[in-house]
């Protein structure tokens, strides 16, 4: 292909998994259940493959993913006059990829100006939410949510490309991964017994690579970027009630195990760049809030009633 102008490849994705169930009894015996379950996996992906041969003023290939949500949602209120049981379970996951991709064997690609290779998520995130309420003489209610994320951003140039006479190279991934559960639980009875478990699992990868036996000429600079700008998680399990005999159990477990990487890769792979070469791999954590500092006033400190009085910053116990 000769082309005297911009060459743009572009692939984008949108997708929202929502289950919701909700329920309510009333009973001298019962048991009662509801397990929803959403799943958002998609795959996204912009080439230019093997075996081309293109020369063009630019090449911008970017795969976007706008949107990759699974959300899994209950509600139950399970009241039994003498005796019942209730559980329920909601199970939220994403997973999937999005992929950015220049090249292979017998690809030769010349460029006068910028060649970019972008490959994003712009927000992947699960949620997961469960919660039951009740009673009964006697009563045990289970609530559980798992809400995880395993999904991949990557964009490489390929094994054995070929790229001449380029102005400048950009390869970057680029990601926004997060995951919530929440369980709660409100019961109670003469004899009541209450559990819930919250289970949150991030471990999304981000990469950006330049393959083996790569030849790369170019006159300007040189970038390669794996940003994972946010891998968050948060989990809360919370069980309430009470009875002459009462037990409550709840679990929070998180998972936080996020990959950003980015490399050049060996073999015979050579780059010969006029400008500078830069490889680099982060792991980000926006902060949202309000920034604290160590100044106190002392219009917030009154001995009179002893108390100190601190900004408003909208954080609960355990929240970083």
């Amino acid at each position: 292909f000769d082309v005297s102008g911009a060459v743009v490849v572009r692939a984008n994705s949108d997708a929202y998994a929502q289950t919701d169930a909700s329920g309510g009894t009333g009973d001298a015996f019962g048991i009662q259940a509801l397990l929803p379950k959403a799943t958002a996996a998609t795959q996204t992906a912009a080439a230019v493959g093997s075996g081309v041969t293109l020369q063009a003023d630019s090449l911008d290939i970017k795969a976007t993913v706008d949107l990759r949500k699974a959300e899994a949602t209950d509600n139950l209120i399970a009241i039994s006059l003498l005796a019942g049981g209730a559980g329920t379970s909601a199970d939220a996951n994403v997973a999937g990829a999005v992929q950015a991709v220049l090249g292979g064997t017998a690809t030769t690609i010349a460029v006068s100006g910028a060649l970019d290779v972008v490959a994003e998520t712009a927000n992947g995130t699960a949620v997961a939410r469960a919660e039951l309420g009740g009673g009964g003489i006697l009563n045990v209610q289970v609530a559980l949510a798992d809400a995880s994320n395993t999904a991949s951003t990557q964009a490489w140039i390929a094994d054995g490309t070929r790229i001449t006479d380029a102005g400048s190279v950009n390869v970057k991934a680029d990601s926004k991964d997060t995951a919530t559960a929440t369980s709660n639980v409100a019961s109670g009875g003469l004899i009541s017994g209450r559990g819930t478990r919250a289970d949150t699992t991030v471990t999304p990868s981000t990469q950006a690579w330049i393959g083996r036996d790569v030849r790369l000429d170019l006159r300007g600079s040189l970038r390669v970027d794996a940003i994972a700008q946010t891998a968050e998680g948060d989990a809360s399990a919370t069980a309430a009630g009470g009875g002459a005999i009462d037990v409550g159990v709840s679990l929070a477990n998180i998972d936080i195990r996020p990959t950003a990487q980015a490399w050049i890769g060996g073999g015979g792979t050579r780059i010969d760049a006029g400008g500078n070469v830069a490889v680099n791999a982060e792991l980000r954590q926006q902060q949202v809030g309000k920034q604290l500092d160590d100044n106190l006033a002392h219009s917030g400190v009154s001995i009179a009633n002893d108390t100190i009085s601190f900004t408003g910053h909208g954080l609960s116990t355990g929240d970083v």
